[in-house]
């Protein structure tokens, strides 16, 4: 059951999901990017409505909350399309936005957060984290075995 529950959680914050794990893959490569920095495939975005309903479900956030949330969640995913958008931008460059603005974004979140909601955060956010790196080494591992 609790299972379960962290991967609801991980879907709850799929975005940072979105955000954080192009960027962790990016520093984890020991290669030079290649000549063409142009961004990857367009991702299919979460909805900022939908993911503040599961998160405000998860915090037990009341509306006001909520809906605080969806504007921070919309605002970071119209910035983060920007960035990718922008084919003037170095890897490196669109990596330390992209960073800038996921740290804003979760700045403005945790400040709308009571003390135990943001205990709760940092619990879901630390669990995204480890998901996140357990997807890596099973991505590292998969070409090994071809």
């Amino acid at each position: 059951m609790h299972t379960i529950s962290l991967r609801l959680t991980v879907c709850a914050l799929a975005f940072g999901l979105l955000v954080a794990a192009p960027l962790g893959a990016v520093s984890a490569q020991d290669d030079p990017p290649s000549a063409s920095d142009a961004p990857a495939a367009p991702h299919r975005l979460p909805d900022p409505q939908k993911q503040a309903h599961r998160l405000a479900h998860k915090l037990g956030l009341d509306a006001d909350q909520q809906s605080k949330l969806a504007a921070i969640f919309g605002n970071r995913q119209q910035q983060v399309a920007a960035v990718r958008a922008d084919t003037t931008l170095s890897m490196r460059d669109r990596r330390t936005k992209l960073l800038a603005i996921h740290q804003d974004s979760e700045s403005q979140i945790k400040a709308l957060l009571s003390p135990t909601q943001q205990q709760q955060y940092a619990q879901l956010q630390q669990a995204m984290k480890a998901h996140r790196e357990a997807q890596q080494e099973s991505n590292q591992a998969a070409p090994e075995s071809h």
